[in-house]
């Protein structure tokens, strides 16, 4: 069974790849929460430099609202 926090990871995996950056630094581990500011700043990379369907699946697996977030279906 794939979760969507599986997604989530699978997205900082391909924004890891995109960015050529390291996804440890959008973490928080003193207060295990994510830096959506940094996402947004390397999301922004990605669009420039990147096709605009590329950019839709980083993006729609980097979704923050676990709700809203996209299912492996």
């Amino acid at each position: 069974m794939i979760f969507k926090s599986d997604l989530f990871t699978f997205g900082l995996v391909l924004l890891e790849v995109c960015t050529l950056k390291v996804s440890s630094e959008v973490y928080d581990e003193d207060t295990y929460n994510i830096l959506h500011p940094k996402i947004v700043e390397r999301m922004n990379s990605v669009k420039k430099y990147y096709s605009e369907g590329v950019f839709k699946i980083v993006h729609s697996l980097l979704e923050y609202d676990m709700n809203a977030r996209k299912t492996a279906k």
